[in-house]
């Protein structure tokens, strides 16, 4: 039997009568529609509904259905006074305050061209890298940051391919996870004369344009084929024989290493950011200041020049 509603008994958990007709109609186009149905519509559907259920459950679902007009109107009512006033669009190219303060804060590390440092220590060996945040400040923010919370810690790298490269930065491991410091996908920052030409180019990995999150590779060798496609920010500057090292790693068949490979913990040689911003910088797994990291690593050497005695 079908369903009779009231006003006073309705009970929105409750299944509806059939309607035979909607059911069938939803997989006809509109001529089919109007030549099984007949036209007017209503006719058809008055004409079809009574041969397959009834004139009793037509009469009910025609009841059912100006119920229903009656009922969202009369929600309608109820809800209106309450609803909150729309939220002001933004304007076209308005900033907020804390875009305005990012948007000076990358200017400033794009005009002195600031760049970034940090050892990567995996356990087969450190891997010195050198970031571009004056190419690409959006990207090297989002790994510095990272870096800086201990979200790399203990990440494995999920996927290696000889004379390609090797990829990391899910915390999952199955290179489907990770996420942005912003809680979503950022777009790419593609810089001309950057190129996947050589060993040691650091590259953000993604799902197609504009999905970057946490995931990064290192190449084998060159693959420009990558140019355009991937966010290059930075390079590889010192653990050449640990990036060799680790492309000798022998690899399955979904190209995921035998061998364990993991990052044990990201050291801050250099953070422009923090730098930018006034604050004091930190590493995750040391107490020495950044200049004595700096100074302590023969790779960056170059960037500390210690003060002349007056």
């Amino acid at each position: 039997s079908v369903p009779k509603h009231s006003m006073s008994s309705y009970n929105p958990h409750e299944k509806p009568a059939v309607d035979f007709v909607a059911r069938e109609k939803k997989k006809l186009t509109k001529k089919q529609k109007a030549q099984k149905y007949g036209k007017p519509f209503k006719a058809g559907w008055l004409k079809v509904n009574k041969m397959v259920l009834g004139e009793e459950a037509v009469e009910e679902i025609i009841k059912q259905r100006e119920w229903e007009k009656d009922w969202d109107k009369k929600r309608a009512a109820d809800v209106a006074p309450f609803e909150q006033p729309a939220k002001k669009k933004k304007k076209p190219g308005a900033q907020t305050v804390e875009e305005a303060k990012k948007r000076k804060e990358y200017e400033t590390i794009q005009r002195d061209e600031l760049k970034g440092y940090v050892t990567l220590s995996t356990n087969m060996g450190e891997l010195n890298l050198e970031l571009f945040c004056h190419k690409t400040p959006k990207t090297c923010e989002n790994f510095l940051t990272l870096c800086s919370q201990g979200y790399y810690d203990g990440v494995i790298m999920h996927r290696l391919i000889p004379k390609f490269m090797v990829q990391t930065g899910d915390p999952t491991g199955t290179g489907r996870g990770g996420q942005s410091i912003w809680g979503q996908p950022f777009e790419d920052e593609i810089v001309g004369g950057l190129s996947h030409n050589k060993v040691g180019v650091l590259s953000m990995a993604n799902s197609g344009a504009n999905s970057n999150k946490s995931q990064f590779f290192i190449t084998f060798g060159a693959c420009t084929h990558l140019d355009g496609k991937h966010t290059i920010f930075g390079q590889l500057v010192g653990g050449v024989k640990v990036l060799k090292a680790i492309e000798e790693v022998p690899t399955n068949s979904l190209n995921q290493p035998k061998t364990k490979l993991t990052i044990n913990s990201c050291k801050i040689a250099l953070n422009p950011f923090a730098q930018v911003k006034g604050e004091e910088e930190t590493t995750t797994t040391t107490t020495t200041t950044p200049q004595a990291a700096v100074e302590d690593n023969p790779y960056l050497r170059h960037m500390w020049e210690p003060k002349k005695k007056k």
